[in-house]
């Protein structure tokens, strides 16, 4: 179900926007300033809330942050500043009252190693950072560094007393000491000397953490000396240390993670506070209660349930907090936030029982970080966007970016969140729903990968679908969305909630996996299922994969006729799908395999889906002859060895994204460039040569490079104006000439404020000019320079309007016909500009033919098409107001 709270995209021609996601799963730091404001770290994203106004603030780069990817927040309470950490080291401290300071010396310093911040924590007027590589100092008022402390020292030859080496994994200040936690001490410990002995014995500390303290009241030594710190104590796997009489430190045996926590120094409070949490390390929460309640540190997988004065004893009325991500209280404990699937709720937990006084609530932002796919709705009016789970390659698919903490399967996205955001009319809007279905098993065997782990990822994410791979909306039911996934088969979603799941035959060993035996596959370890399209008779087209013991065997193209789309879900068969032809042979070869990165692309101006496999499989044109429900004359070839136009071998096997271009032809990106076939309907390998596209050097020379050559490319998209759009995974955004035979513009993070160059999807808005983008980063915009054509100028405008006197950008003028001509004229009907539309798009500078900028006045935008001057085809369309 959409949400009514949008998001919406207003950018003028040659703008970026960047949307900031929130992923109800990956609330991973909670902080309460002096205000009583929350602020929000979720995923990479920093929100604030005001509970009293109820107000959400999403940051960004477009609103003063110096950075995009956040990996930490911290904030000090008597200097009143938010510290603001990302992932390459910068630093914005965000004051009370909104300004913010930037220090960037860790980002652009000269140090080796890596610009990672693992841990901050503050005191006496200041800052410490603790990097990769040591410890930085920065002054809470002029947020200079002063101390820069790096360390690589080796221990005294004979001692086996661990000293810090790089920087440290947790540090609190705790009165005149700095607390640190260091994982990695010295390395060396084994080198042999002269004798055959150790240099420097091993210490039992290679498993553990070490507690160092340094006396901040102590200036005879700097951070630059390791003797600064001393070594204290070691904290061993799932320790809990104590630091002093109210803090304590914990490490988590798997992942090395280190929290403080700090107890109340009042003694009638109960209170919480959970420093730089990190997510990968499962949270552990103490709790005091004045009359002497004990404390006790969960255990289960992030499930809270608060106690009494007897761990079990439940204080009377109170609900369990069930998966907590993070913890904050403010002045008190009577404020006390907790971060959950469900949202983030306060509780006062002065109160017994505790009261809860906010929640749920949860910022109505995009959900979707890792975007990866976008799919047009049949009537073109909204794009679907979500991860794909699965791919060898895309920088934003489950692979590169799952965090969820399972060891298994990890590598291939099994576990990726099925978030999906719609954008409709300018807005961005997350599409909530509720998987009814929960298709997990426990007692998973060691030949299933996704029985048990979807059933985690499901306790970290809430009651949604785990990995999908796309988005298919049924034309007959547009509420009706099909998902197939890398685990569980596929799913299908109406409204708010899964009706439907579609999986395969199970075979002996991999029991654990829910099978509903209702689809024609065979699964070993997973329901692997790729894509999924509709026709434009309402049969739905899946691809997916067949196993034979645990090898994978290759793909089944299957179709479910559109009179079980659209009928009882629950009594589809798998004798109702499609998927051989009369004579027992499957629609396309059974060898044809296909892994992580298969994909369905209908064409539209012939009679043929273009089926790209595994990077490492090829392309099957399969040609249905436009009769979608009978198969029996249907037809392939696969390219596999081909070569192009100067008799050069093509490595299909490389391929990375097909597309249909405007005219029809098939377009394709693989190691080597561009590839193109002109008429796929028809094209035999075996005869014919395919194309490679070259891009005239135009020096006089005669010669041509290879288009796009070494370009790995993820994605394509076609404007109104004939123009290609290219996302590409390390080279940014590329746009290609209508004919293809050169480059008109380049996008990447040098040129233009991209955030990275590894962008895994493109798509138009079907009736603007933003072109969206999906990378690791979230989902971004980019206003072109067209949109496509109307079928009449009755929903033309222009903006800004009015242009205010201290406005020098360009005015855009949009709802035109394709190819218009437009003349502006002043209020006594001088022309004073003209211009022909790109698609249904043109932009005005404010200048008449002399390069003088018009004065104040009214202007009158003429739009014609084909010399027509008035009628449906000639008007005039919308007014200007020019203020000087």
């Amino acid at each position: 179900m959409i949400s009514a709270i949008a998001m919406q995209a207003q950018i003028s021609v040659g703008d970026w926007k960047f949307y900031n996601s929130y992923p109800p799963g990956d609330a991973r730091q909670l902080a309460v300033n002096s205000e009583g404001k929350l602020y929000i770290l979720a995923g990479i994203n920093l929100f604030s809330y005001d509970p009293d106004t109820q107000e959400t603030i999403g940051y960004t780069n477009s609103t003063g942050l110096n950075g995009i990817k956040i990996e930490k927040i911290h904030y000090d309470r008597d200097m009143k500043i938010l510290v603001v950490a990302y992932d390459d080291g910068n630093l914005d401290f965000i004051h009370d009252d909104g300004r913010i300071s930037n220090q960037n010396g860790i980002s652009t310093s000269n140090l080796s190693g890596q610009r990672e911040i693992k841990c901050i924590t503050s005191g006496h007027g200041k800052f410490f950072i603790g990097t990769d590589f040591g410890i930085v100092v920065i002054d809470g008022k002029t947020f200079r560094v002063t101390e820069t402390g790096q360390y690589g020292v080796k221990r005294d030859e004979g001692s086996s007393v661990p000293v810090p080496y790089k920087g440290p994994d947790a540090m609190e200040i705790v009165g005149d000491r700095l607390v640190a936690v260091f994982n990695l001490t010295e390395p060396d410990a084994d080198i042999l000397g002269s004798n055959g002995r150790p240099i420097n014995p091993a210490p039992a500390h290679t498993s553990t953490g070490h507690l160092f303290e340094s006396d901040l009241t102590d200036t005879s030594m700097t951070y630059r000396e390791a003797g600064k710190f001393k070594f204290l104590c070691d904290i061993t796997s799932d320790d809990i240390a104590s630091v002093d009489d109210f803090h304590l430190v914990s490490r988590h045996k798997d992942t090395g993670k280190v929290d403080f926590y700090e107890f109340p120094q009042q003694p009638d409070g109960t209170c919480i506070i959970n420093k730089d949490y990190d997510w990968g390390h499962k949270l552990q929460v103490g709790f005091w209660k004045a009359d002497g309640v004990t404390y006790s540190f969960n255990s289960d997988y992030r499930t809270l349930k608060l106690v009494g004065n007897s761990p079990s004893v439940a204080f009377t009325g109170t609900r369990d907090i069930e998966g907590i991500f993070a913890v904050a209280a403010g002045e008190t404990s009577a404020d006390t936030w907790f971060a959950t699937p469900e949202g983030i709720f306060c509780y006062d937990l002065t109160k017994d029982p505790i009261e809860l006084k906010y929640g749920p609530y949860r910022a109505y932002a995009p959900t979707v970080t890792n975007v990866s796919s976008f799919t047009l709705s049949p009537d073109g009016n909204r794009i679907y966007v979500t991860t794909r789970s699965a791919s060898l390659f895309r920088a934003a698919s489950g692979k590169n970016t799952n965090t969820v903490p399972y060891t298994g399967g990890n590598d291939y996205g099994y576990y990726t969140p099925g978030y999906i955001d719609v954008i409709e009319g300018g807005s961005v809007i997350p599409y909530t729903y509720t998987n009814d279905l929960l298709s997990y098993r426990s007692g998973a065997t060691g030949n299933v990968i996704g029985a048990d782990g979807t059933r985690k990822a499901m306790e970290f994410y809430g009651n949604i679908i785990i990995s999908p791979n796309a988005v298919a909306v049924n034309p007959a039911k547009p509420s009706q969305l099909w998902i197939p996934t890398s685990n569980e088969g596929m799913y299908v979603i109406d409204g708010d909630h899964t009706v439907a799941l579609f999986s395969g035959t199970v075979q002996s060993g991999a029991e654990n996996i829910l099978a509903y035996d209702n689809i024609p596959v065979t699964a070993y370890s997973t329901q692997l299922m790729m894509d999924a399209k509709f026709d434009p008779q309402g049969n739905l087209w899946v691809l997916a994969t067949n196993h034979k013991g645990s090898s994978n065997i290759g793909q089944t193209l299957m179709m479910l006729p559109a009179a079980h789309v659209n009928g009882d879900l629950s009594k589809v068969q798998k004798s109702d799908w499609v998927y051989t032809r009369s004579d027992g042979t499957y629609l396309i070869p059974e060898s044809f395999q296909t892994n992580w990165d298969g994909e369905i692309v209908p064409f539209r101006r012939s009679n043929v889906f273009v089926i790209k496999g595994s990077i490492y499989r090829g392309v099957v044109i399969y040609r249905h002859n436009g009769t979608y429900s009978d198969v029996s004359d249907d037809t392939y070839v696969v390219l596999d060895y081909v070569y192009d136009q100067d008799g050069n071998y093509i490595n299909m096997q490389t391929v990375t994204a097909v597309f249909e271009t405007p005219s029809g032809d098939l377009l394709m990106s693989y190691e080597g460039g561009l590839l193109l076939v002109s008429d796929p309907a028809t094209f035999d390998p075996k005869r014919e040569s395919l194309q490679r596209l070259k891009q005239p050097r135009n020096d006089g020379s005669g010669f041509a490079d290879y288009l796009l050559n070494s370009v790995r490319v993820s994605d394509f998209a076609a404007d109104d104006a004939g123009r290609i759009w290219v996302s590409t995974e390390g080279d940014g955004i590329s746009v290609l000439q209508p004919d293809l035979r050169g480059v008109v513009a380049t996008y990447n993070t040098d040129n233009s404020r991209l955030p990275t160059n590894y962008v895994s999807a493109i798509e138009l808005d079907p009736v603007s000019n933003i072109v969206y983008f999906g990378t690791n980063y979230g989902l971004g915009a980019f206003a072109s320079d067209q949109s496509p054509g109307m079928e009449d100028f009755n929903s033309v405008r222009a903006y800004p309007n009015p242009v205010r006197p201290d406005y020098y950008g360009v005015i855009t003028i949009d709802g035109l016909m394709s190819d218009s001509l437009v003349k502006i004229t002043d209020a006594q009907g001088n022309v004073v500009y003209t211009g022909e539309s790109t698609g249904g798009m043109m932009t005005w500078d404010g200048t008449n033919f002399n390069g003088r900028r018009v004065p104040s006045g009214v202007y009158y935008v003429m739009a014609s098409q084909d010399g027509q001057s008035d009628g449906p085809k000639g008007k005039v369309a919308c007014k200007i107001l020019v203020l000087r």
